[in-house]
């Protein structure tokens, strides 16, 4: 039987695998040659040809390294109608490509016949990557959408394209060794993240999202944040010109996304009948708690010339007993300092507070006491009730740095991430100056 390069068809030995006739896809005409060849070892493999070689399907493992540019695709063509085929293209014993796309195609666009070796070995993908890596010249996104591709396809084994999720897998698939992000980032000499980035783009993007990044149109961490978008969007995005009119576009479709969102949160929380209804049940949309914690002077524990403190405090059981006044979704902030930590978490359970983050204070200098560090910083506990939504969540730090005022006086510049990320009804609890954009509830509330 003819092959590419014009010669017989031979058997070629090697550590890795045969010649053979895949068993799923060849159909034997009458009076085709089934040759042999010997090697050194005195092995014989037979040799045949699948004549059904459109039907060929890709292993998952081929899938982890690009298909060539049309240029480059018609250059290998010319190739090999000139010199034949040079490398033979692996197939799985179940007769998937698993080596060789890129060949396979080139063979039918120069009307050529390939040769096929069968891989025998038990790490299809390891073999792929040692077959590829080193010879590909492949970008930083390209790796990493070869690593993405190669971790996860370890999860539990790999199906082909067209094998439903509720059949069993190929023992052969089954078989493959588990692939860590991390592990398939080190083998591609790419981060972590590039990889997380590159999967979805694999999961969420279109096609021709993918294609984008294997062109080396976009980089692979733009393509990520373009697949968050719906389909048609993500379309839309990558039929720019270039990377950066791609950027431009997806942040105007991103923009225009956050101020919709935006609107429909302000409209939702601060409508008329909304805002009449909070206000007849008294409750609110923000409050913010600055307990009065039950502090006192330890002249033990605190420097010669620290006063001690000269307004109302309350018992943990007095505050225990608070009811808070949240709408059914609500966003709170509870202040609170080192020595308060645990009683502020207490009380978030007791008023039925669901805990998210902290916001810590930094303060220019700080209580401290003897032989301890410097407590120079401060903590809003942000919990809430409900799922409420901030209509901005830019310049939206969990740690700030602002000057220090009065006893017990919480920063200005707190107030005004607040008021900028929140709407609807506020409520300052226990502050002791008036806030522009809250209700305030003072001292009087303690007496």
């Amino acid at each position: 039987m003819a092959t590419c390069d014009g010669s017989l068809a031979r058997g070629v030995s090697a550590s890795h695998g045969r010649i053979e006739t895949p068993p799923e896809v060849v159909e034997h005409l009458p009076g085709t040659n089934r040759n042999t060849s010997t090697d050194t070892t005195g092995r014989s493999w037979a040799v045949t040809h699948p004549t059904n070689i459109q039907a060929l399907s890709a292993h998952p493992a081929a899938e982890m390294f690009p298909m060539l540019a049309a240029d480059k695709l018609a250059e290998l063509a010319d190739s090999i109608r000139e010199s034949g085929l040079r490398e033979e293209i692996w197939l799985t014993r179940d007769g998937l490509v698993l080596d060789g796309r890129n060949r396979l195609k080139a063979c039918s666009l120069a009307g050529a016949q390939p040769r096929f070796r069968t891989y025998e070995g038990d790490d299809p993908w390891q073999f792929v990557y040692d077959l590829n890596y080193h010879r590909r010249h492949l970008s930083e996104s390209e790796r990493a959408m070869a690593a993405a591709r190669m971790a996860n396809a370890k999860h539990g084994g790999d199906r082909k394209s067209d094998q439903g999720a509720n059949l069993p897998l190929d023992p052969e698939m089954q078989a493959a060794p588990t692939i860590t992000t991390a592990e398939a980032a080190a083998k591609f000499n790419v981060s972590e993240r590039s990889v997380k980035s590159a999967r979805k783009v694999l999961n969420d993007g279109v096609p021709e999202l993918a294609d984008a990044v294997y062109s080396g149109k976009v980089a692979v961490s733009t393509a990520a944040n373009i697949a968050s978008l719906p389909e048609p969007e993500q379309r839309e995005v990558i039929a720019a010109d270039d990377e950066k009119a791609i950027r431009q576009r997806f942040q105007q479709i991103a923009d225009e996304k956050r101020e919709a969102k935006r609107a429909a949160i302000v409209e939702k929380v601060t409508s008329i009948a909304a805002t009449e209804a909070k206000a007849a049940q008294g409750v609110y949309d923000c409050i913010v708690i600055d307990p009065p914690w039950p502090m006192q002077k330890i002249e033990r524990d605190v420097r010669p010339n620290q006063v001690g403190f000269d307004y109302p405090t309350m018992t943990e059981e007095e505050l225990r007993d608070l009811e808070i006044p949240t709408a059914d979704d609500c966003h709170v902030w509870v202040w609170t300092t080192h020595k308060f930590l645990p009683m502020a978490f207490r009380l978030l359970e007791a008023w039925s507070l669901r805990y998210v983050c902290t916001f810590v204070w930094h303060k220019p200098g700080g209580f401290q006491p003897i032989g301890l560090p410097q407590y120079n910083a401060e903590f809003a506990l942000y919990c809430r009730t409900g799922a409420p939504a901030f209509v901005d969540t830019k310049a939206f730090p969990t740690c700030f740095t602002a000057p220090r005022g009065a006893h017990s006086e919480k920063p200005a510049e707190f107030y005004d991430v607040v008021r900028r990320v929140t709407v609807g009804r506020r409520l300052d609890m226990f502050n002791r100056r008036s806030i522009v954009g809250f209700d305030t509830w003072g001292n009087e509330a303690a007496s």
